[in-house]
């Protein structure tokens, strides 16, 4: 029974807490519940969830990938700068490679150089918002063409561009962990590097991989957000690192544990937006919505280690 009891929660707990901060903040506030803030906070949530799933990858792989924010200050600006010389297709090419080579660059210390991941990624982070800065003067790159805006703001049906995007990566992400031997090895060399290498896994190459892929996403993450902005700033992606790692946590995922999954991610970032839209409907302020979301990030780590130490899910 209590075995059954665990099954039912790891599958239907989050959910559950969707479930319940939705009635929630539908009592609270007369505007929550209303199409267009539905839409909204689909739209917020999947920005989220884009940086989210890649920092699941660092998480695979056991590690952190600090740099996410940053990463996504970087590419807006150069998606930005690639929009206004090339167009929209150039642009959005330019800021998923700038994610991607910067995920690598961190992926390529980790691995072969042995840095720890948090101080391999802080430097990245530093060096991604400094490099952002300075092509920037500080000073938003606007003037974009009005195509541009579509992606961030724009709708297929009434479904917004960016959950169409989130979903849809959503579902190559999941078949790519679940039923490819990418994912499989890539759980392999996270759950035990040494094993894995034992079996003849390149894990240095994986563990590049899995950077690279957060990156990549981070750099998605931006071109949604960028369009969103309609402009490349090097002041986007402030405290997405925080949610990012939090939409894992919250989603069920041990850190440094070598586990993880796109959909609990998923979930995690439904969670900290309705949170967060639901606070600000409600007039609470937004320093209590930063202490609560760290309250809740603490909550969840300490019981993943207690259903760690009792051989729980």
């Amino acid at each position: 029974m209590k075995a059954i009891i665990k099954n039912y929660w790891s599958s239907l707990g989050i959910p559950i807490i969707i479930a319940f901060l939705f009635i929630f903040f539908s009592i609270i506030s007369t505007n929550f519940a209303t199409a267009d803030n539905i839409r909204n906070i689909m739209r917020q949530a999947s920005m989220l969830m884009l940086a989210s799933f890649g920092q699941t990858f660092a998480v695979i792989s056991g590690g952190l990938d600090i740099s996410v924010g940053s990463i996504v200050a970087l590419a807006s600006v150069v998606t930005a700068m690639g929009t206004l010389k090339g167009g929209i297709l150039l642009g959005c090419l330019a800021g998923c490679v700038c994610g991607a080579l910067l995920g690598a660059t961190s992926g390529f210390f980790i691995a072969w150089f042995r840095v720890n991941p948090i101080i391999a990624t802080i430097g990245m982070m530093s060096l991604a918002r400094g490099l952002a800065f300075f092509l920037t003067d500080g000073i938003p790159i606007t003037g974009l063409p009005k195509g541009f805006a579509w992606i961030g703001s724009g709708y297929l049906w009434f479904i917004p561009v960016p959950v169409v995007i989130a979903l849809l990566i959503l579902g190559l992400l999941y078949f790519l962990l679940s039923e490819t031997v990418f994912g499989r090895n890539t759980f392999a060399f996270g759950g035990n590097e040494e094993s894995a290498r034992l079996a003849g896994i390149n894990v240095k190459l994986y563990k590049l991989l899995a950077y690279m892929a957060s990156g990549l996403l981070a750099g998605i993450a931006a071109i949604v957000i960028s369009s969103r902005a309609n402009s490349g700033q090097a002041t986007l992606g402030y405290g997405l690192t925080l949610e990012s790692i939090a939409s894992v946590v919250i989603g069920g995922t041990r850190l440094f544990s070598g586990e993880g999954s796109v959909t609990r991610a998923f979930m995690g970032a439904i969670v900290i937006t309705i949170l967060g839209t639901g606070m600000d409907l409600a007039g609470i302020s937004p320093y209590i919505r930063q202490i609560t979301l760290g309250v809740i990030i603490v909550i969840a780590v300490m019981l993943s280690k207690i259903r760690s130490h009792k051989g729980g899910y």
